[in-house]
């Protein structure tokens, strides 16, 4: 059961330049192991501060685990909102994220926060 958690971060981890590069950056960006989860977050317009309130709550014993499920059910929403996908889509990459981050990090979808355009209205 460990082996395919960790097969399965791998996958989400390995998407992570895709990502990038359709954000403009350049792809040894993505390569670089602690700095391109700083640039993915960066690239989904989620603050530096909320971020590191995130980390810091993640480490708490009794938190740790209300954060990490948080951050894993809106992560794939706030990507599909960067990324022009629909909220269906977002439901997907929840149940599964192994198929959801390559497939919108390497194929699927465009940036849209440099656009300016305003996907959905909330």
């Amino acid at each position: 059961m460990t082996n395919l958690f960790l097969i399965i971060l791998i996958i989400i981890y390995l998407s992570i330049p895709g990502f990038l590069v359709k954000a403009g950056k350049p792809f040894y960006m993505g390569l670089i192991p602690i700095y391109n989860i700083y640039l993915f977050y960066k690239v989904i317009d989620i603050e530096l501060g909320l971020l590191l309130i995130l980390i810091g709550l993640s480490i708490i014993p009794y938190t740790s685990s209300f954060v990490l499920t948080m951050v894993y059910i809106f992560t794939p929403f706030i990507v599909c909102h960067a990324y022009s996908k629909n909220l269906l889509f977002g439901i997907l990459g929840v149940i599964f994220p192994f198929i959801f981050y390559p497939l919108v990090g390497y194929f699927l979808g465009t940036y849209v926060y440099d656009l300016g355009e305003l996907l959905w209205d909330l």
